[in-house]
């Protein structure tokens, strides 16, 4: 069986279970918290493949809000081993990406334990070549790694590299409840944040769209 995994509700919408037999998806959470959920998803049924959907923050110039992102590569921020995906499902999945969609990239991903708010830090983040950051990518594929599953990782880039994330971010990404009320607490706290948050709901949208589109090719491509 394929389980497809993704950090919240809004990143996996491009796949519905009900659709076949052999695939399930499941919600793992944000931040490093996601490998306990993940270790138990992973023992409630048997399965041979993972394809991880997400959205992530751009590190290098160039890469747009909605441009895809096949993983070739994971690593911790700080630590020296780097994770690869295997190469049969990988290939499969960017070429049926590659068929239908323009623009898609391949390239490398740091996992932190924070989101990186600014500009200075993604460059920092990206000075090894890597192409996006998120909170999640390592710590599941090293599970997985461990378990003997396949993964393979797809991201979305959410906020680019020049964009600098309201710093209210942390609490909100971590609190419980609709984003939609924890933004508005947000901004209500921060006035002088709002024009920050209107631009992030904008590129929110367009990357959820193109997410949504890239998980339906992708999953489909190792289930035919």
């Amino acid at each position: 069986m394929m389980l497809v995994v993704a950090p919240t509700k809004r990143e996996i919408e491009g796949v519905r279970s009900s659709d076949f037999l052999t695939l399930s998806s499941a919600i793992v959470g944000v931040g490093v918290d996601c490998g306990s959920v993940f270790e138990a998803e992973l023992a409630r049924r048997p399965v041979n493949r993972v394809v991880s959907l997400g959205f992530a923050g751009g590190l290098q110039a160039g890469l747009s809000t909605g441009t895809i992102v096949c993983v070739d590569s994971l690593r911790r921020d700080g630590a020296p081993d780097v994770l690869h995906p295997p190469e049969a499902p990988f290939a499969v999945i960017r070429g049926a990406l590659d068929a239908v969609l323009a623009g898609v990239v391949a390239g490398g991903m740091c996992t932190v334990p924070a989101p990186a708010l600014d500009p200075e830090e993604k460059r920092r983040l990206g000075a090894n070549g890597d192409l996006i950051v998120d909170m999640e990518g390592y710590v599941l594929a090293e599970i997985a790694d461990s378990a003997g599953v396949d993964l393979v990782a797809i991201r979305v880039v959410l906020d680019e590299v020049d964009d600098e994330l309201p710093d209210s971010i942390p609490d909100l990404v971590a609190g419980e409840g609709s984003q939609a009320w924890l933004a508005t607490k947000a901004v209500l706290a921060k006035p002088h944040q709002l024009g920050d948050f209107v631009r992030l709901g904008r590129k929110s949208r367009q990357a959820r769209q193109a997410l949504a589109r890239a998980a339906g090719i992708a999953t489909r491509s190792l289930l035919f």
